[in-house]
């Protein structure tokens, strides 16, 4: 009997796993109906450079500002989404947080193997495998 093993290039379930992600980052807590709060710090991500880039909603994508400085990312600022970036073979995976002062702009960082264990971890999907 053949089993079938998906491709090393293909990161189908890291993409359900970042729905997943999503999911849970914008989804109430059953018992307190409060968000859960994941920080830029919680994540060890307080201070890291960031360039802010335009969110294009249709396409899904990061777009470089034109005259794109580079900023820290607030310890406190907030996770709202894990977005992918990048070619479907080998997306880059961004967190986009929000600012602290209730500003507008959507600030990512790119995350690693360590913070998506982080989070998943936080939103309890123990069956989530990262960097395999």
């Amino acid at each position: 009997m053949y089993t079938h093993t998906l491709s090393r290039s293909t990161h189908t379930v890291e993409m359900l796993q970042v729905l997943e992600l999503n999911e849970g980052i914008q989804s109430a807590d059953a018992v307190t109906g409060e968000c859960l709060l994941i920080t830029a710090a919680f994540l060890g991500l307080s201070d890291c450079t960031v360039q802010l880039h335009l969110l294009d909603r249709p396409a899904r994508c990061l777009v470089p500002r034109q005259h794109g400085d580079d900023h820290t990312l607030p310890g406190a600022a907030q996770l709202r989404e894990v977005m992918a970036a990048g070619a479907p073979s080998f997306p880059y995976l961004y967190g986009v947080f929000a600012e602290v002062n209730g500003g507008r702009r959507r600030l990512p960082a790119v995350l690693h193997t360590e913070h998506l264990q982080a989070i998943s971890d936080v939103l309890k999907l123990r069956h989530h495998r990262w960097g395999l």
